[in-house]
């Protein structure tokens, strides 16, 4: 009695899906032609992505720039707080971070490791460039100075 046909009278949405099921069951040449022509598009732009997340992966910015997406979407961090509404916006940006680090992953099995590898010797150095000026070091002579102290590299 809860067939697709009865579930169509009652939802608009399911009627559209049922003719579509219905459609692709029939073996219309139009319909699955199109389907295959879907999957190639979809294909060429998931090779598209995967060349550009290589590309990132390739320069310096790039890495930053993959690493901050990794950061805002909370990988590595739990997403759960006392109040129920802040964990599900953690979760759903942890969800997007996951996304990223799967593709990154899937295009690159090293690059995360190897970003973990960059920042942390970025995050060594700049933690000694730190103490130095905490220390009073004259930090205006000595080469060692981060190299992103120039506010705007487009100079």
């Amino acid at each position: 009695m809860n067939g697709p046909t009865n579930m169509a009278r009652l939802n608009p949405a399911c009627a559209r899906e049922t003719k579509e099921l219905n459609m692709s069951l029939t073996g219309n040449p139009v319909e699955e032609r199109l389907k295959r022509e879907q999957e190639k598009l979809a294909k060429i732009d998931d090779q598209r992505i995967d060349r550009a997340f290589m590309q990132l992966l390739d320069n310096p910015e790039g890495q930053q720039f993959v690493w901050w997406l990794l950061q805002i979407g909370r990988v590595g961090n739990q997403p759960f707080t006392s109040d129920p509404a802040i964990t599900a916006f953690n979760c759903g940006e942890l969800n997007v971070g996951n996304q990223i680090l799967a593709r990154l992953i899937s295009v690159s099995p090293q690059g995360y490791v190897n970003l973990q590898t960059i920042r942390k010797a970025e995050d060594d150095r700049r933690t000694e460039y730190l103490a130095r000026l905490r220390d009073g070091d004259d930090l205006f002579t000595d080469a060692s100075e981060p190299d992103d102290a120039d506010p705007d590299p487009g100079d």
